[in-house]
């Protein structure tokens, strides 16, 4: 199998010429270029980032404790661990309700 990193697709199309740029799309994306920045630097261009600080940005629960700690608006957020821990908020909940995982 040739190894994934090898010369990307687009750099054999413009017949080797230009530099492939990499955009991350999406927070898991975006971790694992800043995990593996060695490994894609020879074939790509990107902006290098800290793995610690897009963890944290992009862990909700993280956020939010953030925001609030630098007075930041941000919408109001809980995190229930257990079943009993969501029926102990419902009463507090208001509309709209949106559900995400908490981390990438």
């Amino acid at each position: 199998m040739a190894d994934r990193w090898q010369e990307p697709q687009s750099r054999r199309v413009l017949g080797g010429h230009g530099t492939t740029i990499l955009v991350a799309s999406d927070h898991v994306s975006a971790i694992l270029i800043a995990e593996h920045p060695e490994a894609l630097a020879p074939q790509f261009t990107f902006v290098r980032q800290s793995e610690k600080l897009l963890r944290t940005l992009t862990n909700k629960r993280n956020l939010s404790h953030l925001c609030q700690r630098l007075g930041v608006p941000s919408p109001h957020m809980v995190s229930p661990q257990t079943r009993e821990e969501l029926l102990d908020v419902s009463g507090d909940l208001q509309y709209p309700i949106i559900v995400k995982a908490a981390e990438p």
